[in-house]
């Protein structure tokens, strides 16, 4: 997967099957993941690429009841890259206060330039999901 501006690019090989095999559970694991971040839901959207309220609580109500739902291919991609921040901040931070210290607080390194990480998410799209996970990544790894 690669971030190019907000448009997220993906393998060919992902099919229609597989959306709504991930589509349930991660959209589940999204919203749980945001609210302990304390998102509104037009927070929320944002980071998902702007769908509109109705689309996003249409997939809610679909996950909530079990139905089939199919989340598009670039918002899986989005929740995929949420997922991958929060596994990043459960092993830098075991306490989760000092991980949501570290998403609110400003930073001035080059990537944040005095923002919060949060602000990076929420203002720069797909390119502050991937400058985020990214930075987290490079910290965790080395």
């Amino acid at each position: 997967m690669s971030l190019n501006g907000d448009a997220l690019s993906f393998p060919a090989a992902i099919t229609q099957e597989d959306c709504a095999r991930l589509s349930g559970p991660g959209l589940k694991a999204f919203r749980h993941i945001t609210s302990a971040w304390g998102l509104s839901t037009n927070d929320q959207v944002k980071l998902l690429g702007q769908p509109s309220k109705s689309t996003y609580y249409r997939w809610l109500r679909k996950q909530r009841s079990r139905g089939r739902l199919v989340i598009p291919y670039d918002v899986l991609m989005r929740i995929s890259v949420v997922l991958s921040i929060h596994k990043s901040l459960v092993e830098l931070f075991p306490v989760k206060e000092e991980a949501l210290t570290w998403l609110r607080g400003k930073h001035f390194a080059q990537d944040f330039g005095g923002r919060a990480p949060l602000n990076v998410l929420l203002e720069d799209g797909g390119t502050g999901l991937e400058v985020v996970c990214r930075y987290l990544n490079a910290w965790r790894f080395g």
